[in-house]
């Protein structure tokens, strides 16, 4: 009973925000779909929690859980003592706590106080705090599709929706009490507050991608390092590309979106100083580090322990973007989640393959660079893919930390395979228009 009245709550809560969310679209089919991946969220946190208890016998998410109880115990009995405790721990500061807490002042102890929060909220309840996480990340998956769905014209929809909301990286892995959770979520919101903020929505732009970065920030700052960077990309060519699509060389433009991206990253640096520019390499020789000390049934070794430099780490870049893309391979299954994995690359890359047979390379060139969104997520593909393929040492946990990627990398797989624009329609002067628009206070149907 303890379990089950949170949960009823959760689902019904979780059911509202689907209604909420459905409303925002106009295609009959759209709702369906929609349901469906809130469906696959729902059974996936359960999953998580059974498969790790019960499979694993423990795992990061019960670790989560069961810290996230310890500081939830205090705060009940001792408000004002350790409430703020808890948001202190939020925002990765060290705190003082009656016990030993793994990752105190680190993301990990982030994560433990999220997991405080909303036991909070459930009553201790694991299989209710897994579902908050996962309608979490089903929340950031619906803003990515909104981008998506607001830059292409409706004939990709049905490829959208699933790239976007549906594949397995997107929904298993951001389904429980984990870090892929908030910062799917975070990654989802972001995007969509910059993409509404480039359309002239300041006010709810600013706030998606305030609070979207906020999330990736406390769990999974280096994230914040390749969207920054790609969101440059993106701003450049906004200004680059003229009302016919065609591309323009505009120094000032260039030079204005380099020097914002240089600043935030000199800012993340500061406020994160384990991921300054100066010591990327260092950090990404310590994990490699840490990663070769770890057996494991699926561990591999792109760089050789130690090699710090930065030409050393750059060398082995485009194996790691390989790596990041198209493993597991089916002959490296070594589990029922990896083959999930495996299953998962191999379809993506003989979908890949399949456009590139189909598609002439200066085609796919040209539908690129006459759209900002594709450009940002090449650059967020190879920035990120590059990164993730480096500092990870085993293909297990290489599945779960490249999910904010694989949307994208889908994504870019059906535009490539599926839109035609003409010369009219190919400028962002042409982008489509929200389907509802604010008027009088009321949103109304756009000329209604």
């Amino acid at each position: 009973m303890d379990e089950i009245i949170p949960v009823i709550v959760v689902i019904t809560l979780g059911a509202g925000l689907l209604v909420m969310l459905q409303r925002q679209l106009d295609q009959r089919w759209e709702p369906s779909w929609l349901g469906f991946a809130f469906l696959a969220h729902l059974a996936a946190s359960f999953a998580q929690v059974l498969i790790t208890r019960g499979y694993y016998g423990g795992g990061d998410m019960v670790m989560y859980h069961r810290t996230g109880n310890l500081l939830a115990q205090l705060v009940r009995a001792d408000p004002g003592r350790f409430l703020p405790d808890v948001f202190w721990l939020v925002l990765n500061r060290p705190v003082r706590v009656p016990f030993h807490m793994v990752g105190n002042g680190t993301a990990t102890g982030s994560m433990s106080a999220l997991a405080a929060c909303t036991s909070l909220l459930t009553n201790d309840s694991i299989y209710a705090s897994a579902l908050i996480f996962s309608f979490l990340s089903f929340s950031g998956s619906w803003a990515l599709y909104m981008v998506f769905r607001e830059t292409f014209p409706a004939s990709l929809r049905q490829r959208l929706v699933i790239t976007c909301m549906g594949l397995p990286s997107v929904v298993y892995w951001t389904s429980g009490i984990l870090k892929e959770s908030v910062a799917v979520a975070g990654f989802g919101w972001v995007l969509f507050g910059t993409h509404r903020m480039f359309r002239g929505q300041y006010r709810v732009g600013g706030v998606a991608a305030l609070g979207g970065a906020f999330l990736m920030a406390m769990v999974k700052p280096y994230i914040l390092i390749a969207f920054g960077v790609s969101a440059g990309v993106f701003f450049y060519w906004r200004r680059a590309i003229g009302r016919s699509g065609t591309f323009r060389v505009r120094p000032f433009y260039f030079v204005l979106s380099g020097s914002l991206a240089v600043a935030f990253l000199l800012g993340l640096g500061e406020v994160f100083p384990r991921y300054a520019i100066s010591g990327l390499a260092d950090e990404a020789t310590r994990l490699q580090v840490v990663g070769a000390r770890v057996s494991g049934g699926s561990n591999y070794n792109l760089v050789a322990a130690g090699q710090s430099s930065v030409l050393g780490q750059i060398a082995y870049a485009p194996l790691a973007l390989a790596t990041t893309l198209f493993r597991p391979l089916p002959f490296e299954i070594s589990g029922a989640t990896m083959a999930v994995n495996a299953v998962e690359t191999t379809l993506l890359t003989g979908w890949l393959v399949a456009v590139l047979w189909r598609r002439r390379w200066s085609e796919i060139w040209t539908l690129t660079t006459r759209s900002p969104l594709l450009m940002f997520c090449v650059s967020f593909i190879v920035l990120f893919g590059v990164a993730v393929g480096l500092a990870s040492t085993n293909l297990g946990s290489l599945s779960r930390y490249r999910a904010p990627l694989v949307p994208l990398f889908a994504s870019l797989i059906a535009v490539w395979g599926g839109w035609r624009p003409s010369p009219q329609t190919a400028g962002p002067a042409a982008r489509p228009l929200p389907r509802r628009v604010r008027r009088r206070g009321r949103f109304q149907r756009r000329g209604a």
